[in-house]
């Protein structure tokens, strides 16, 4: 009996050290928006949703895919120490039609949300 006792001892303290360091990591990121196809040279937001409410202030990695369907987006956003979520801005270059992926990523997990966009001509 104590050899398993004290397996369940190491296991908690593995379980918990994995918690305390990795910390709460991206559940998704979702586009917040109109039903519709997001239309390319416009603007919108997407919403990174942690597992839990963070502690301090937290560093999520933003990427899209592919690279040169945007004009802008972030490298990076910070979720603040006591929230769970943050907001950031993306802009698809004009005339760019095609699916496109952000993910965000931190404390060793992605999360990814992908959407189709249109140009503005496609969007009458």
């Amino acid at each position: 009996m104590k050899i398993h006792t004290r397996f369940l001892y190491l296991l908690f303290a593995i379980v918990g050290c994995l918690a305390a360091c990795c910390g709460p990591m991206p559940q998704f990121v979702s586009r917040p928006a109109p039903a519709g196809s997001p239309i390319a040279g416009q603007s919108a937001t997407y919403l990174v949703t942690m597992d839990d409410v963070v502690g301090s202030n937290t560093n999520v990695s933003i990427t899209g895919s592919p690279s040169s369907a945007f004009s802008s987006i972030p490298s990076q956003v910070t979720v603040p120490a006591g929230y769970s979520t943050v907001s950031f801005n993306v802009t698809v270059a004009s005339g760019y039609e095609g699916t496109i992926q952000v993910s965000a990523s931190a404390g060793g997990a992605t999360a990814w949300s992908s959407a189709e966009w249109v140009s503005p001509a496609s969007s009458r």
